[in-house]
């Protein structure tokens, strides 16, 4: 898990796509976890003669102990922010059982009042999406085999990479010119279709087409898969977008 040693961030919801009601999601707040060292140099901003080593001592003691505590099967008040106790991990078989019979033990914890109360006024400060876009990595001219984005023209053509799989209203495979800045025009009106109907393969990882025939030679597009397929194959409630890493062109 990563640590961070910077108390400053900000708070991300990540939503996840509820696969029993297409009308809403599933929300999680990405751990973003403070080192203790993180935790120590705060405390000493607001109390700045207290002793960084004095402070790490009485954590290391208050540690040790509750872990003992917790070892003889007692639950801890853990400096009145919850309780931390021992829990029963998996069932508990056969129809009488002994304590040999008993699962592993894990560590649980209870959050106390004033804790929830704290996070009372929270806010987020943005939104992600779960679902990740598409990701063309090699791009293949089934004719000739290049891979260095020079095609033939109205060839068959093969990207892999994932999360390709195609599906969805509006949702299919274009061609993007590059625009003067070197990225792919932003103006949907001028990207070319691929038609669905010559995919010869319509996987997670491998999408198989032909060229539409309208692409001018010589000209740089990139190609922009746009699905909405999750990854679990479940249709989502936002597109997602992925372009090519490089340009490719019909070969005059």
């Amino acid at each position: 898990m990563f640590e961070n040693t910077d108390a400053s961030h900000k708070l991300y919801v990540k939503l996840h796509t509820n696969p029993f009601d297409r009308e809403s999601y599933i929300g999680m707040v990405p751990r973003n976890t403070l080192s203790m060292d993180a935790v120590v140099t705060e405390i000493m901003k607001k109390d700045p003669g207290i002793s960084k080593y004095a402070v790490y001592h009485s954590a290391e003691l208050i540690k040790e102990e509750i872990m003992a505590q917790l070892a003889t099967g007692c639950a801890v008040n853990v400096l009145d922010l919850g309780t931390m106790y021992i829990g029963v991990e998996g069932k508990i078989t056969g129809s009488n059982p002994s304590p040999t019979d008993i699962p592993d033990f894990l560590i649980k914890f209870t959050p106390a009042p004033k804790v929830q109360e704290s996070i009372a006024s929270t806010a987020a400060d943005g939104i992600m999406y779960s679902d990740e876009e598409p990701v063309i990595k090699v791009i293949t001219g089934m004719t000739d085999g290049k891979t260095d984005g020079t095609l033939i023209a109205q060839d068959f053509v093969e990207l892999t990479g994932r999360k390709l799989k195609v599906g969805g209203t509006g949702c299919g495979i274009f061609f993007a010119p590059a625009a003067a800045d070197g990225n792919a025009e932003t103006d949907e009106t001028k990207w070319i279709a691929a038609d669905l109907t010559t995919l010869r393969q319509n996987l997670p990882k491998t999408l198989r087409f032909k060229l539409p025939a309208s692409l001018e030679k010589d000209v740089p597009y990139y190609i922009a898969v746009r699905t909405l397929i999750s990854s679990s194959s479940r249709e989502k409630k936002n597109a997602s977008t992925g372009f090519s890493r490089i340009t490719v062109k019909i070969a005059g």
